[in-house]
């Protein structure tokens, strides 16, 4: 049975069929049926789609080079592939805190060094989407209140202080437990964590924001967060291949009304993988914002900022942009 596709390892195949540019051919549900026929089916291999709907995308999960390699001499020539790509691994990104984004200052934290809080740009009255792996939503900085820690699982309710929906990816379990390192809780605090403390005053204005141990609130912290848990069983965090398929993207925008999605991870270099090519995830990003223009996906071009070679080493849709007018990147 095809389920939604993860494409997050290392060497993982990406096929996508003509069924993309031909509603009348095959579909992948038919396609994988017909291989299954043709060769035995590895059980290092798992079979999946993309886009249910329109079943356009399957990934191959080959256990070695070997394997890799066979499957290349399989689906040469084959009339219903159009394209066979290795997806990227994915790493984790997001160093910094609320005075590096807002003045560039890295040593301190004060009414000079957060001069959009000062202004009164807290996030108030705003949802921003993350995708990451996973959240401790027990933390102070993202709990309803002092003795309610839970949060809405696979729905959202907007009445919520903070995470206003938390859904929770197939091969992810809710909560913020991929290697210990805290990396989707850490991302969400810098976006948009608030301490309950400080959201009980009922005071959000850059003098109580910089309180005491409060400092360590969010860039916007006034927003509200609706948040796709990514983080697989095994380690890894695992995005779906079409994120504009109804999933991430659209679950963000439609049920809990974000206009900016952020995702603070990208493309893992090796294996032959190319960071900078414009693949099928990339496309899907394009296609769902170029759909809904109120509304931007932003990633983190990396981790090494004053390392101008290494900057913006993620795939090219994390940094692209296309011109309305003529259709072209620019």
């Amino acid at each position: 049975r095809a389920t939604g596709t993860l494409g997050g390892h290392m060497g993982v195949m990406v096929v996508l069929l003509v069924r993309a540019f031909d509603p009348a051919a095959p579909s992948a549900g038919s396609v994988m049926r017909r291989w299954r026929r043709s060769w035995p089916r590895d059980g290092n291999i798992v079979w999946e789609h993309a886009s249910p709907e329109s079943a356009e995308v399957i990934s191959i999960h080959p256990a070695d080079d070997a394997e890799r390699h066979a499957w290349y001499s399989r689906l040469d020539g084959d009339p219903e592939v159009y394209t066979v790509e290795i997806r990227p691994s994915l790493r984790l990104w997001n160093r910094f805190t609320v005075s590096v984004g807002q003045s560039g200052v890295s040593d301190s934290i004060s009414n000079t060094s957060t001069p959009l809080w000062r202004r009164g740009l807290t996030g108030a009255g705003h949802v921003v989407g993350i995708a990451d792996s996973g959240m401790d939503f027990d933390s102070c900085y993202f709990r309803h209140s002092v003795s309610d820690s839970a949060v809405p699982i696979n729905a959202c309710d907007l009445t919520r202080r903070k995470v206003a929906c938390y859904f929770v990816l197939p091969w992810a379990t809710a909560g913020d437990d991929l290697g210990n390192e805290g990396h989707g809780t850490h991302t969400s605090g810098s976006l948009a964590g608030l301490h309950i403390r400080t959201s009980e005053t009922g005071d959000p204005s850059w003098e109580n924001l910089l309180g005491g141990r409060l400092v360590q609130n969010g860039h916007a912290p006034g927003a509200k967060i609706v948040f796709h848990d990514i983080g697989s069983k095994d380690g890894f965090i695992i995005s779906p291949v079409d994120l504009s398929a109804p999933s991430v993207l659209s679950e963000a925008y439609e049920l809990g009304g974000a206009r900016i999605h952020s995702n603070s991870w990208g493309c893992a270099e090796g294996n032959g993988v190319d960071c900078n090519g414009y693949d099928i995830s990339t496309r899907s990003v394009d296609r769902f914002m170029w759909s809904n223009l109120d509304f931007l996906v932003v990633f983190a071009a990396g981790n090494y900022g004053i390392y101008g070679d290494r900057t913006g080493r993620s795939h090219s849709v994390f940094t692209s942009r296309v011109d309305r007018q003529s259709g072209l990147p620019e």
